[in-house]
């Protein structure tokens, strides 16, 4: 079963949000760049396919929030095919003040 989290931070300061997760879950995120959602920072594990996307929650072009179910927070980060959701989640609430879970899907 594929997992899919969500998690938005109070933060609007990415670089924080970014050495908080770094230290806190001892992973190094790649800078990129792209014209839809802007700069925007990636982990990947090669050897469970789990992805980590660190972005801001802003639409480069509109200014207003690139997911508007999400416009409380400023900064989100997007778990892709995760074997650890519960994990992760408890670990990164107790990292970065403001973290909230904001969506969490399972895919048969």
């Amino acid at each position: 079963m594929a997992v899919y989290d969500t998690f938005g931070f109070a933060l609007d300061d990415l670089e924080q949000v970014r050495s908080a997760l770094e230290n806190c879950l001892g992973i190094r995120f790649v800078p990129h760049e792209s014209s839809f959602i802007g700069d925007y920072y990636l982990y990947e594990n090669p050897e469970n396919g789990e992805s980590l996307s660190l972005q801001r929650n802003e639409d480069p072009e509109e200014g207003g929030p690139l997911y508007c179910e999400f416009s409380e927070f400023p900064t989100v980060l997007h778990v892709s095919e995760t074997d650890r959701s519960d994990e992760l989640a408890a670990l990164l609430q107790r990292a970065v003040e403001g973290c909230k879970l904001a969506k969490h899907e399972e895919i048969p």
